[in-house]
């Protein structure tokens, strides 16, 4: 019997329109992939993140396009515990994937909207998981980073200096 990470290849092709499954469908379409199966704690919960960042189209974004939002939406100049608002955290999701779109070619297209409204989604349930939670510029940010595509060096650079 193979086990491990080689064995469970993380593939996103179960496809979910927003209009069946509105609240914290990734949640939903994460217990559904039978990630469980997978015995390792940390393969498991990178198979998860990797999930997420497909779903939400995040693999498509490179680090320095989210300094460059962060930096547009005036995120650089608050202070790192500074609660953030939704309102503001949509139009920082918003941009990138409105940005994102237009930089892709035409035989590859995206939902900017679907995009921000599941990526929105997580991050308010992954914070709202511990009481008296709030979002702040640094979890956004520190998620933002994590789970866009680029190199290590590069998301510790952004975090550091950004």
């Amino acid at each position: 019997m193979r086990s491990g990470f080689a064995h469970f290849k993380c593939q996103v092709e179960h496809r979910i329109t927003l209009q069946e499954y509105p609240q914290s469908l990734l949640f939903f379409v994460t217990g559904e992939q039978n990630f469980d199966a997978i015995r390792l704690s940390t393969y498991r919960t990178a198979c998860k993140l990797r999930f997420v960042q497909k779903r939400c189209n995040l693999h498509l974004i490179d680090v320095y396009h989210v300094i460059e939002a962060v930096r547009d939406a005036g995120l650089n100049a608050v202070e790192l515990n500074a609660r953030i608002s939704g309102t503001r955290l949509e139009n920082l999701v918003s941009s990138l994937f409105n940005q994102l779109s237009k930089r892709l070619p035409t035989t590859h297209t995206i939902n900017p909207r679907e995009s921000t409204v599941l990526l929105v989604d997580f991050i308010r349930a992954a914070i709202d998981s511990e009481p008296d939670s709030h979002l702040t510029v640094l979890s956004v940010k520190a998620m933002l980073a994590v789970l866009c595509g680029g190199k290590l060096v590069d998301k510790l650079r952004c975090e550091y200096q950004g």
